[in-house]
């Protein structure tokens, strides 16, 4: 018994032995320990990835709401705006803070939202739930802009439409970015052109303009109907007066022949009138001009040498003895009013005439003196829309640094069309108003009433991080040769175009293939200096398409439009302008 229990024991023992050294069946133990290790881990990113989504949805709940609140434009609450964004989403219970900052500057608002989601394999590690959060802040600025908006008035807009569609797209642009909360962070220069740009009387002077003819700003407007004008001339050439011719019986305003009370508007013509009338000044030089009408004190004008329109008090007649001061020295010649072919006083517009060394420089003409662009017109005039000139007339000239929308609506119904494409002189202005260099002349013509007080510091300096500079230019046609008349002061440039003229009475300053690279040398100019340039091609051909496309400073900042639509081109780019940024 003994003998066969110890057997027993020895093959048990054994058997245990052999099982202990069996690695049968070993590796199903690592796999199943494995195995629960994948599915915690793969849970793991079940949860993980359900935290992402749920975050991913937060924030762009958020940064829709703040940049909606941001909007200057929407009337809503600001803070009541974005909770209303999270209760559509159903992330209401999300918000934990929101802030709003408004001032004249544009308004800044920020919010943050934080979620806990339950997880459902996490919690067997011991983590029953996951956090994240969002956060944003969207930001509506409305720096200082500087806007030159250039529109083309040449005749051809008189056709389809385009002019009557114009006008209420512009001033519908006006009236989108000027700010009327704060009056002094936006100004505009308005440019109309056509064959010419006309920077207006003041600003002829300032750059060194000459006045063909002796046109000039010499007179102020007369306060009443002006009676008659003496004129004073020198027929020996000592400088001093020895003849005065009387041009008497002015007709009254509202009455037949009546032209204007502002001499300026007819003194050259009359001046013709004169000389072709009395052989014995045919060749003489005008000294200077006395008006009288009305009530008004006789007041005696310098004509030569005194190109800034003060007027001396004393007559040099009555200076030098003729008489008492404010005394009338007798007329040695008088002629009638009526027997002056008033029906053609045209007078050339106030228009420089610029090299192609101007396109090189961003600022303003610099290199004067420069001739006065004659008047004429090249191609048939429509006299229902259109007035006489290559050059725009004075009361078509540059609006400087407006923001008056009243002003700026009645100027703009206002113009009149002229003739040519000249857009590269436009152009030429629109850079020149915005470079830093013109503040000078800000001045100058603020000192004359045509700049508001605000702007007289503008235009801002290049780098100046809170001004922006825009160019926004509206054509519908591409840029035309420079034709001028071969004889500039021939009276038949001022009745018959020179189309209808013979060819030798034009000459051409530039090709169509110079101006267009000299439009393209400011276009390059203004990107180079961080001048924004949006363009319009109203109704254009693909010459004139081409020429928008290449100066525009991104393809999309190009439009290509028609009457029925040239109202979105202007308010997308007054939106861009306005536009929103998410800053964090």
């Amino acid at each position: 018994m003994q003998d066969r229990g110890t057997g027993i024991l020895r093959s048990a023992g054994t058997r245990l032995c052999r099982f202990g050294g069996d690695e049968r069946g070993a590796l199903v133990v690592f796999f199943l320990f494995a195995f629960v290790g994948m599915l915690i881990a793969g849970g793991m990113a079940v949860d993980f990835l359900r935290a992402d989504e749920e975050r991913t949805r937060l924030q762009a709940t958020l940064d829709r709401a703040v940049l909606a609140a941001a909007d200057l434009d929407s009337s809503q609450d600001p803070e009541a705006l974005v909770h209303d964004y999270f209760r559509r989403e159903g992330l209401e219970d999300r918000i934990r803070e929101v802030q709003v900052h408004s001032d004249l500057n544009g308004r800044v608002v920020g919010a943050t939202a934080n979620f806990d989601i339950d997880t459902l394999f996490l919690q067997f590690t011991g983590i029953d739930t996951l956090s994240s959060g969002a956060s944003g802040v969207a930001r509506e600025h409305i720096p200082n802009s500087e806007i030159s908006l250039v529109l083309d008035i040449s005749g051809s807009m008189r056709w389809d439409s385009r002019m009557a569609m114009m006008r209420p797209a512009a001033k519908d642009f006006i009236h989108s970015v000027l700010n009327p909360e704060d009056p002094t962070r936006v100004s505009i220069n308005l440019i109309p052109y056509a064959g010419q740009t006309n920077p207006g009387p003041v600003l002829f002077e300032y750059l060194g303009g000459q006045w063909r003819n002796g046109a000039g700003n010499y007179f102020e407007e007369w306060p009443q109907d002006i009676s008659h004008m003496n004129t004073y001339f020198d027929t020996d050439g000592d400088g001093v007066p020895d003849t005065v011719v009387k041009v008497d019986e002015f007709p009254d305003s509202g009455r037949p022949n009546h032209v204007s009370n502002d001499p300026d508007d007819f003194f050259p013509e009359m001046v013709k009138f004169i000389r072709s009338s009395v052989p014995a000044v045919a060749s003489a030089t005008v000294i200077g001009a006395r008006v009288k009408g009305g009530i008004q004190t006789t007041q005696y004008y310098a004509v030569e040498g005194n190109a800034n329109g003060e007027a001396p008090d004393t007559d040099p007649l009555v200076a030098s003895g003729g008489g008492k001061k404010n005394s009338e020295p007798k007329a040695d010649y008088t002629l009638m009013w009526n027997d002056f072919d008033y029906e053609a006083i045209l007078r050339p517009a106030s228009c420089l005439e610029l090299g192609s060394d101007e396109f090189t420089q961003t600022g303003l003409p610099a290199n004067g003196p420069y001739e006065q662009t004659p008047l004429f017109m090249y191609w048939t005039i429509d006299r229902s829309v259109m007035d006489w000139g290559w050059c725009p007339e004075d009361d078509t000239a540059i609006q400087y640094a407006q923001n008056d929308e009243a002003v700026l609506d009645a100027f703009v119904d206002a113009i009149r069309m002229h003739d040519g494409t000249g857009t590269h002189y436009a152009m030429k202005y629109a850079l020149g108003l915005l470079d830093p260099s013109a503040n000078a002349a800000f001045r100058h013509l603020q000192a004359e009433g045509l700049v508001p007080a605000d702007f007289v510091d503008r235009p801002a300096t290049w780098d100046d991080t809170e001004t922006a500079k825009y160019i926004v230019l509206m054509t519908d046609g591409a840029i035309t040769e420079q034709y001028r008349p071969t004889n500039p002061d021939a009276a038949v440039n001022a009745t018959v175009e020179l189309e209808r003229q013979s060819g030798s009475k034009r000459r051409q300053i530039t090709t169509d293939v110079q101006n267009v690279a000299s439009f393209y040398e400011t276009c390059t100019l203004a990107k180079e200096h961080g001048v924004v340039i949006f363009t319009i091609a109203y109704m254009a051909s693909s010459a004139a398409k081409e020429q928008m496309q290449a100066c525009a400073s991104t393809p999309l900042y190009f439009f290509d439009t028609t009457p029925d639509n040239i109202d979105e081109a202007f308010s997308a780019i007054a939106g861009k302008i306005n536009k929103l940024r998410l800053i964090q």
